[in-house]
């Protein structure tokens, strides 16, 4: 029996030294995991800066065909996204003259061509996101974070599953939305959505997450089940929900007057209205 624990001991130290070895090589933000599991996770440590791999940040310019559609209320600049210096990301939205801009990061960048030409990190089924993040609190902003296919083209069908689609002037309600698209179209029974009262504003740290199985997605705030998405079956010649490679977006824009997301409000002064996260973790089974 001596022997044994002896052997064990020995065997242990070996894989401590293995283990601290694979952390050591193993790039800033990724923790390394068993075979089974490839987690990543950012806490956005280090000096205030642009935050690196695998952020991408969008930049478009108003009034330019790279400021499409949903980000005409204020379209992102590149320098609206940064880490403050005390593990945050901040996406910061702003007046610009007559303007707003807006903050968009992600590991892909949105110009809605498909599959998207500059993207990092991507996932499939079965995958688990958790985020701690607190959102503006003037009314009139469109906060949250989405996820997009990266891996089909518009023709073939792209799933956009909105985990936390916040709009400003609500602040003690928490909405997702999912949706398919093919060929630019939205099939309507495919859409999805679910809505959680919350008991704090959403000025303050909520952790959100979100559960991708093979045939579901369930959506939770602060550990409290928002709804389960069962509608997953696509259309013909589409790809199956268990082959698309999800990419993420973190945003903070202003609505558009008039807009949905607006609630037809706008901000006042100049600003900053920021939204803050404390850490992103995805966690691919």
């Amino acid at each position: 029996m001596e022997q044994g624990r002896g052997f064990i001991g020995a065997l242990a130290a070996v894989l401590t030294g293995v283990m601290l070895a694979c952390a050591a090589l193993a790039p800033a933000g990724l923790v390394p995991r068993a075979a089974a599991a490839t987690t990543f996770f950012d806490s956005f440590d280090g000096p205030a800066g642009a935050p690196g791999y695998p952020w991408l940040t969008t930049d478009a310019t108003p009034g330019t065909t790279s400021c499409v559609n949903f980000m005409r209320g204020s379209c992102p600049a590149r320098g609206n996204v940064f880490k403050d210096g005390f593990s945050h990301l901040v996406l910061r939205a702003r007046r610009d003259g007559t303007r707003f801009r807006g903050a968009m990061a992600g590991t892909f960048v949105y110009t809605d061509a498909w599959p998207p030409s500059s993207r990092t990190m991507s996932w499939h089924a079965p995958f688990t996101m958790s985020m701690r993040a607190r959102m503006t609190g003037a009314p009139g902003l469109w906060n949250g974070a989405w996820w997009q296919s990266v891996n089909q083209t518009a023709a073939k069908g792209l799933f956009e599953l909105d985990q936390t689609e916040e709009r400003t002037f609500e602040q003690k309600v928490h909405n997702t939305y999912a949706h398919f698209y093919q060929n630019r179209t939205k099939v309507l029974r495919m859409d999805y959505s679910c809505h959680l009262g919350l008991t704090t504003p959403l000025t303050d740290y909520h952790l959100y997450k979100m559960v991708v199985a093979s045939a579901s997605v369930s959506y939770s705030v602060d550990n409290r089940l928002c709804g389960t998405q069962t509608n997953l079956t696509v259309p013909g010649g589409s790809t199956p929900f268990s082959q698309h490679a999800f990419g993420l977006l973190l945003q903070n824009f202003v609505g558009e007057p008039g807009s949905w997301a607006s609630g037809g409000f706008q901000p006042s002064g100049s600003g900053p209205w920021d939204m803050v996260v404390d850490y992103v973790a995805v966690t691919q089974n």
